[in-house]
């Protein structure tokens, strides 16, 4: 049986308004509307028990204390399917109709992913208003996504520009400074050359001085 139809059996047939114990007579093949083989199933795990009166047998709550149990779990679990029922593109898509259809208050990440399967699941529910909100969200979620990869794709360009530079600049002052490097190796190597033929030259006049007998 469905859970919802015991939840209600168990705090509006054996819970009174005033959250106190009531009890079931148990009918030829239902017990305030529960299948017998149901109510046969609680007894025997002592959620509800059996008490003969007037040759009919009523049922009751085992205890007192399965009460707020009882009261707090189905407040808990209507909360959840309700939210689980509410549709999510409603309130937003009101909300965006009045501030004239705003970029800013379309549904962005997770609401959208949310929504999205919402619609997937009840498409009939949706109205023309809020099919178009959610059409929007979609669309502007496409058009920031392409934006950031843009914006992206700009900032490695760029980088990747930059990066190119220092490393054209580097090899400029590398080929100035090996060009320096090789002037000064040359002026080094003709200030050496002129200075071996000076020292030829000296000595050759030392030479011949002596040979001579002059100097």
């Amino acid at each position: 049986m469905e859970e919802a139809a015991l939840r209600d059996w168990f705090e509006k047939t054996l819970i009174t308004p005033m959250e106190t114990r009531s009890t079931a007579y148990r009918g030829d093949k239902t017990t305030g509307g529960i299948p017998n083989n149901a109510v046969d199933i609680l007894e025997g795990r002592h959620l509800i028990r059996a008490e003969y009166r007037a040759g009919v047998r009523w049922y009751e709550l085992t205890h007192d204390r399965f009460i707020e149990a009882i009261v707090a779990s189905n407040k808990e679990w209507h909360a959840r399917k309700r939210t689980a029922f509410r549709n999510p593109l409603t309130e937003p898509a009101r909300n965006w109709n009045r501030l004239d259809r705003d970029d800013a208050s379309l549904l962005r990440g997770a609401l959208l992913e949310e929504a999205n399967e919402w619609f997937q699941s009840n498409p009939a529910k949706v109205d023309n208003l809020e099919r178009a909100f959610l059409k929007a969200s979609q669309a502007n979620e496409l058009r920031e996504k392409f934006s950031a990869r843009t914006a992206q794709t700009l900032r490695v360009l760029t980088f990747g520009l930059a990066l190119a530079l220092i490393i054209a600049a580097a090899a400029s002052v590398t080929a100035l400074w090996q060009r320096d490097e090789a002037l000064k190796a040359l002026s080094q190597f003709d200030q050496a050359a002129k200075d071996a033929r000076k020292a030829e030259a000296d000595q050759y006049s030392a030479l011949h001085s002596a040979s001579t007998g002059t100097g």
